[in-house]
């Protein structure tokens, strides 16, 4: 039994390791992304400096210790209030890459980034989006190297679900029109997932009766 006024710890499953705190600044209310690779997770998600800027950082689990938090780019984004548009991260073995949004200087925009080296490093950041995005972001590599994007922009009035190729060398195919879907936060988050020769694109089609739906994309 803990002495009185002690704070008992919380019990720990088999196989768990015990709660670390990993940043006592993070953005409140934006996603939280975790990616496994090669060399162990990698978590990304928006940091928050005395200063309101909120960039988005990485800490990653070496030696069985976590690393210093470190910003992934410095967009510079000084925002007063949570944005809740948090990034997104995934790995296949050694190669990682992250997406999110930012809106720095009143400019918003998707921005992925990877690395070779299970996230010690990353190459400077591409831009994806088609020129006015909301973000909403989601992103998985596939086998080819390449990433897919997906994140939600304003067209005509409203908004749409939006998927984008991308290479690690910058290259990217033409932006695609999954869905419509509304640009306010009713839209939710596009969600993806492996499949068989392909991805499963998951979205939020709102309405006095929201829906979800669902595609299937070929990525050959």
């Amino acid at each position: 039994m803990p002495a009185t006024g002690a704070t008992a710890s919380p019990a720990v499953a088999p196989g768990q390791s015990s709660e670390m705190v990993l940043d006592t600044r993070a953005c409140d209310c934006c996603q939280t992304a975790v990616a496994l690779t090669a060399r162990g997770p990698l978590v990304a998600y928006r940091d928050r400096s005395p200063a309101e800027i909120r960039d988005i950082a990485i800490t990653r689990r070496v030696d069985g210790s976590w690393t210093k938090p470190a910003t992934l780019h410095a967009d510079g984004w000084q925002i007063d209030a949570c944005p809740v548009n948090g990034p997104q991260a995934d790995a296949l073995g050694s190669d990682v890459v992250i997406a999110w949004f930012t809106a720095a200087n009143d400019q918003p925009l998707v921005r992925i980034a990877f690395s070779g080296d299970a996230g010690e490093t990353f190459g400077e950041p591409v831009r994806v989006d088609a020129g006015s995005p909301v973000g909403r972001v989601d992103v998985l590599l596939l086998d080819s190297g390449r990433a897919l994007a997906v994140w939600i922009e304003r067209a005509a009035g409203e908004g749409a679900v939006l998927a984008r190729l991308v290479s690690p060398d910058g290259a990217m195919g033409e932006p695609v029109t999954l869905a419509a879907t509304a640009a306010q936060r009713t839209s939710g988050f596009p969600r993806m997932a492996r499949q068989d020769g392909g991805v499963l694109v998951a979205w939020t089609e709102p309405g006095d009766t929201s829906h979800v739906r669902a595609a299937f994309l070929r990525t050959d």
